[in-house]
């Protein structure tokens, strides 16, 4: 085996060796271990297989034994529930454990159930339970929900219940009679008997002109409305709508501001026409702009005039402006001295003169104007002629009365006297229109 020396070296490599190989198996060896007791350590090397079972005790059926990732034995807790369940609700949770193919799920029919032979259609048997139930009718209505009254239920051509949409309309007055009458549409839905159909006066039916003109003082302006007149008026003279409505008032919306227009006069000027004067304009206007003359008298008002027969007009209702008239409209030209000539204007809207509200009365309490200035603009209202102080604004309010190159007339608050204002100066303004 060759030298001394060598057969050493070969046993120390194979003493290495051997330690390394009584290591790998999980037995410690020291460096100052002699090589003799090797054969001790290599004796405890554990030789069993290595266990790598992942069951725990309760995958293991109870009262069985075994290993898992180690050599220590377990006992299995697995309820072993083989056998008969009873069913006692439409669901049944199986408890956790093993069953085997003996086993059996139940329904108890006495139970949660109630499985009775009046419960189960005739002719049918369940669970040993023969039914004596008939079955329901076949249902073949053909009412809809807006065929029934709103709030009653019902049934229609199956067992869904249904509740009714219809809308009752007991106890209602409904208007209007139109001019097709005597055919009118009457409101959908369900009448008990007490509904009424009643002019509101938004329209007549022609063949009642004759009994309306008869019974005129038992309507209002308000009741008949602008419609109303519209349908009236044709059938009647301005006279006999005058003696039954004078001094009545109608609302009327003045550029988005509610406003009155009273019935003040069945004339304008000797024309058949009724005059209405409207009033509670909130916003202030100026006769004449910056730098205007009154010499010309209402006639050269353009600033104002144009604002009166242009935004306002066009702000009025349909209903409204379909009744106005063009009027010929007298005024005065402005200047010192008694006023003798008078022009006339085309308008639909216009400011009232001095005359027709006042009539021949003075017009101002101060200067020579009391006498001198009386220009026939028009003729007084029948209304204010019966009294003079039913006037009476709320505030100043404007005319188109020009006694003078630079002022225009106006009405005191709270009173019939007159006074004279700055052309530039903003006051209140009360209109009139002819229907």
């Amino acid at each position: 085996m060759g030298t001394t020396a060598e057969k050493l070296s070969y046993l120390i490599e194979t003493k290495q060796a051997i330690k390394t190989a009584i290591q790998g198996k999980g037995v410690a060896v020291q460096d100052s271990d002699t090589f003799r007791s090797y054969a001790q350590k290599i004796a405890n090397i554990d030789t069993k297989p290595e266990l790598s079972g992942d069951a725990s005790c309760e995958n293991v059926l109870e009262n069985k034994t075994f290993y898992g990732d180690s050599y220590t034995k377990q006992t299995g807790t697995m309820k072993n529930r083989s056998g008969t369940t009873t069913m006692e609700s439409t669901d049944v949770v199986l408890a956790p454990g093993y069953y085997d193919s003996t086993s059996k799920v139940t329904i108890d029919k006495n139970s949660k159930f109630n499985l009775t032979s009046d419960n189960v259609r005739t002719g049918v048997t369940i669970l040993g339970c023969t039914g004596t139930l008939e079955p329901k009718p076949t249902l073949e209505g053909n009412a809809a929900a807006n065929d029934v009254l709103s709030g009653k239920t019902f049934y229609s051509n199956g067992y869904a219940k249904q509740t009714g949409t219809m809308t009752a309309l007991s106890n209602l007055t409904y208007g209007s009679i139109k001019t097709d009458c005597p055919s009118f549409t009457i409101p959908k839905g369900y009448h008990d008997g007490t509904t009424k159909v009643s002019l509101n006066g938004d329209y007549v039916c022609l063949p009642y002109v004759d009994w309306l003109k008869e019974n005129l003082s038992d309507y209002t302006l308000s009741q008949l409305g602008w419609n109303g007149l519209r349908y009236v008026l044709p059938f009647l003279s301005r006279s006999e709508a005058y003696a039954a409505w004078k001094g009545q008032t109608l609302p009327i919306t003045v550029s988005g501001q509610s406003c009155a227009a009273r019935l003040v006069s069945s004339n304008y000027n000797g024309k058949d026409g009724l005059v209405f004067y409207v009033t509670g304009i909130s916003t202030q206007y100026a006769l004449f702009s910056s730098g205007s003359t009154t010499s010309g008298g209402w006639g050269s008002s353009t600033s104002f005039r144009n604002t009166l027969n242009g935004t306002i007009y066009n702000s009025l209702s349909a209903a409204v402006k379909v009744l106005l008239k063009t009027n010929d409209v007298p005024y005065g030209i402005g200047g010192a001295g008694k006023v003798t000539t008078i022009n006339t204007s085309q308008d639909k809207l216009f400011v009232p003169s001095l005359k027709e509200l006042k009539g021949n009365s003075n017009y101002l309490y101060n200067g020579s104007w009391n006498t001198d200035w009386q220009p026939e603009e028009g003729t007084q209202f029948e209304w204010f002629a019966e009294d003079v102080n039913r006037i009476k604004p709320s505030s100043r309010t404007m005319t188109r009365s020009v006694p003078q190159s630079n002022r225009y007339c106006f009405v005191e608050a709270n009173s019939t006297d007159a006074n004279v204002i700055w052309l530039t100066t903003a006051e209140t303004v009360a209109f009139c229109f002819v229907i």
